[in-house]
């Protein structure tokens, strides 16, 4: 029996991932008692998951990334508050809060 709990939880640890958040700082206490942590290394926010998902209260707040044009970039920020750039992958992302809104005005 133990065998085969180690094992799920071996098999449950192969998808974990590190989800990406983005939130106004003013929010920082109550994220983070939603379990939300601080990569130190990477200089981000994100969910500890082990299924790909955020626990609902922290949906608004997952990354996605949006394609904005370099020149677009100082009228869009005005409109996404939480638009950032992320170094790493070299594209702008914000949270699912404005990539909503992102999607009604440029779609």
């Amino acid at each position: 029996m133990a065998e085969l709990e180690l094992k799920s939880i071996k098999d449950r640890l192969k998808n974990k991932q590190k989800i990406r958040l983005l939130f106004p700082y003013s929010e920082n206490a109550e994220v983070k008692k939603l379990g939300a942590r601080f990569d130190t290394e990477s200089k981000f926010w994100y969910y500890p998951s082990l299924d790909g998902k955020v626990p609902e209260e922290l949906e608004k707040y997952q990354a996605k990334f949006i394609d904005v044009d370099y020149d677009d970039k100082e009228f869009l920020k005005p409109l996404l508050p939480s638009m950032k750039f992320d170094k790493i992958t070299q594209s702008w992302m914000c949270n699912n809060e404005d990539y909503i809104k992102f999607g009604t005005f440029m779609g």
